[in-house]
């Protein structure tokens, strides 16, 4: 099972270029690496030149994400964007690719119902995951924002997708349910047959105010504070044992930014949490 990193390499890929950050992973002991695209303005990936590259220090590209709304009054030329998002996974070799569908929170600042984005990003939707598939590349997509997020919102879009005959499956996401108030545990327990990538994060949810940390609010209200992994509020091992009664096979990715020190320490916490669970 690979172990993959994040955020980590997406900072180094992006501070000191690829050579470092191929470089760098493989010294925390990482096997993979996952590309992120926060924005289509970024600087473009040279697909062929970086897989060489990564296949020089022995990494594999477990899983291409890229944050974005689809649900925007653009949407043709974000459909265009990512559609040659899908041909950049595609030439680097990605077994997967991830991406948001809308990400805002908070919604008494969202001026939609679930239903009107729903009805207006489940055709593009399609389209994108199609192209994936042409590619062999599964589409896969994670509890975010405030309508795909949890359980019912995101398991409504999954059977949609599926109906129109697209492969898709979830990228099982350790800590974005917590932002709309359900355990991170209902939903490995939910989704586990359907988890293809792993994203492992803590989050400490309490309703005590730490006044030295900042803070996040779930839509309940309540604090949220990112965690050192196993320190936080998230059951790990309950989603691990998951996990392996449906037969995860897939990578691990680590979606943290930390010292060398802490990376160890975070590797080797995760690496024992899977011993336990039977991986």
């Amino acid at each position: 099972m690979r172990l993959t990193n994040y955020n980590q390499f997406y900072h180094d890929r992006k501070q000191f270029g690829i050579e470092y950050a191929a470089a760098h992973t493989v010294s925390l002991g990482f096997d993979a690496v996952e590309y992120l695209v926060l924005s289509f303005t970024e600087h473009a990936i040279d697909a062929q030149k970086e897989k060489e590259i990564l296949d020089r220090h022995g990494l594999c590209v477990t899983c291409y994400s890229v944050y974005v709304q689809l649900f925007t009054p653009d949407r043709a030329d974000v459909e265009r964007q990512m559609l040659r998002q899908v041909e950049t996974a595609a030439a680097l070799g990605a077994k997967y690719f991830h991406h948001t569908l809308f990400p805002p929170y908070n919604r008494e600042r969202i001026a939609n119902t679930y239903d009107e984005v729903y009805d207006g990003i489940v055709d593009m939707a399609e389209r994108i995951a199609k192209a994936c598939n042409k590619h062999g590349i599964v589409c896969l997509y994670e509890p975010q924002g405030a309508y795909f997020n949890g359980i019912i919102g995101l398991k409504t879009f999954l059977s949609e997708m599926k109906k129109r005959n697209c492969e898709v499956g979830v990228c099982g996401d350790f800590g974005n349910s917590v932002f709309v108030d359900v355990d991170p545990r209902d939903v490995f327990k939910a989704f586990a047959g359907e988890i293809r990538h792993v994203h492992v994060k803590d989050y400490l949810v309490t309703d005590t105010d730490i006044p030295e940390k900042k803070a996040h609010r779930s839509i309940g209200g309540r604090l949220i504070y990112e965690s050192e992994l196993g320190e936080g509020s998230v059951d790990f091992a309950y989603g691990f044992r998951e996990l392996k009664r449906a037969g995860y096979d897939g990578a691990i990715s680590f979606e943290i930014q930390k010292s060398d020190g802490e990376f160890a320490k975070a590797i080797s916490y995760i690496k024992d949490v899977m011993k336990k669970a039977g991986f």
